[in-house]
């Protein structure tokens, strides 16, 4: 029951994407989170898969573990099965047989692509919150509204709104939570 159970669902149910590769870069096997991800595999080499590629890939880490023995971990850029950009963690790691030859090599990828757009945006954010630290006056002040060409300060001031919001940013963006230290 147990070898049923680990062939039959575990190798479908991990929430990794899992490809089994030969010697000639062809996917000969992959999970439904691979096929899910990346698309239709059979009869296609991984760097057609994976990258839309016709060639194989400059630094090909399948190349190093078949070649080495190796296994190996590493961050990747793709393209899913709409065509649109990926990126992922990918683990390499040989299949050796006892004669020590390496057929096929087994990778496992990690979508991280929403890790990545949100790596993005929150530089995106903390340029901008350096932006509007600049509009504060000399003692660090803001007031209710700024002329943004003059960075002339506008309206009430100083604007506690303003500071509120700001120091609220700043700790977002710093990532602490000092809920426990109110």
């Amino acid at each position: 029951m147990p070898e049923s159970w680990l062939s039959d669902e575990l190798f479908d149910r991990v929430p990794v994407a899992i490809c089994v590769i030969d010697r000639g870069f062809q996917v000969v096997e992959a999970n439904a989170r691979f096929t899910e991800l990346y698309g239709e595999w059979i009869g296609h080499r991984c760097f057609e898969v994976y990258k839309d590629r016709k060639d194989r890939c400059v630094r090909c880490g399948a190349a190093k573990t078949f070649e080495d023995g190796k296994t190996r971990a590493r961050e990747e850029e793709g393209v899913d099965r709409h065509g649109r950009p990926t990126h992922y963690l990918v683990d390499i790691v040989p299949v050796v047989r006892d004669d020590g030859s390496i057929p096929y090599i087994i990778e496992m990828s990690t979508d991280i692509t929403q890790v990545k757009q949100l790596e993005r945006e929150k530089r995106e954010a903390e340029r901008l919150f350096k932006k509007i630290l600049t509009y504060c006056n000399h003692v660090g002040l803001l007031s209710e509204d700024i002329e943004f060409d003059s960075k002339r300060l506008l309206g009430n001031f100083p604007q506690g709104y303003s500071h509120l919001a700001l120091i609220d940013t700043a700790i977002t963006l710093s990532g602490e939570d000092i809920t426990d230290e109110l």
